[in-house]
């Protein structure tokens, strides 16, 4: 199978099942070195039309202080 079919077929069901919306945004919280399951998130952003932010490895409060900035 094609490595673009799995964000498709992610994206897909997220929009389905209301998951996830053009108007949100994903904080990806995972190490850099991932790049699978990175590459695999961003896919699934750009292919909604939602927003994206990239932060990588950082303690959970700083976490939520980021995405609530980003609100």
């Amino acid at each position: 199978m094609r490595l673009e079919l799995w964000p498709a077929i992610g994206a897909l069901a997220a929009v389905v099942r209301d998951d996830f919306r053009p108007t949100d945004t994903m904080q990806v919280n995972i190490a850099p070195r991932q790049t699978a399951a990175l590459n695999l998130d961003v896919a699934v952003c750009r292919l909604i039309g939602a927003g994206c932010r990239l932060v990588g490895l950082i303690p959970p409060d700083e976490s939520l202080d980021s995405l609530a900035t980003a609100m």
